[in-house]
């Protein structure tokens, strides 16, 4: 393989990864992470409240221990930040759980559809009979 570059490359080797199971929140966690428009140092851009994100993808939020603001020593060192590529993973389950989704709805469609045209079949069926008898016994 070839490293490109001006990419990003983390380890992700499965040789390495133990106590591997799945991941079990994607749809629920994104539905709960809240996108947002935001000025931060003086650039209008988009993302992620940390604060928000914590209860619903905790593995990419994470305590910088830096203060809020360094002109004021007595500011809190509990600057959070987050980890934007960590979010991957729960996006791709949550489409992930929208496809299972979707199979089980087509499956109820089409298991309704075919029930619709039985029906539909039955009725014309008595329609004809019933026609049928009618033009019997004016």
């Amino acid at each position: 393989m070839t490293k490109l570059p001006g990419l990003e490359y983390v380890t992700s080797d499965e040789r390495l990864k133990f106590n591997r199971v799945a991941l079990n929140r994607g749809l629920a966690a994104c539905l709960g992470l809240e996108p947002i428009r935001f000025t931060y140092n003086g650039q209008e851009t988009i993302g992620f409240g940390a604060q928000t994100s914590l209860n619903h993808v905790p593995e990419a939020v994470y305590d910088t221990q830096d203060p809020l603001d360094y002109n004021d020593p007595e500011s809190p060192t509990d600057k959070l930040a987050m980890s934007y590529s960590l979010i991957i993973p729960v996006t791709v389950q949550a489409i992930k759980d929208f496809h299972a989704l979707y199979l089980t709805l087509k499956a109820s469609h089409e298991s309704l559809a075919a029930a619709h045209a039985a029906t539909l079949a039955e009725v014309n069926d008595l329609r004809a009979d019933f026609e049928s008898y009618v033009s019997l016994h004016p």
